[in-house]
């Protein structure tokens, strides 16, 4: 949710959410910054869970809670 009020483009975020391993890790990190940079207050426990889990349907399902609220709220700003 905080994604979409951030500006993060659709673009970077399907690119997060396709992202594994060490390329997940650098993706999240780059967008923690953009989000501490905006300053909005952030639920890590999608990320959190997505960045340790190992069952790749979790890791599924966790990625499209993720885009779920990406565009509801992206949606909501309309």
């Amino acid at each position: 949710k905080v994604l979409a009020e951030a500006g993060y483009s659709e673009a970077r975020l399907e690119r997060l959410l396709a992202a594994e391993d060490e390329v997940l890790q650098t993706l999240v990190l780059r967008g923690a910054r953009l989000l501490a940079a905006k300053r909005l207050a952030v639920n890590w426990t999608d990320v959190a869970r997505l960045l340790l889990s190992t069952d790749r349907e979790k890791r599924e399902a966790i990625r499209m809670n993720i885009a779920r609220d990406y565009y509801r709220n992206l949606n909501d700003k309309d």
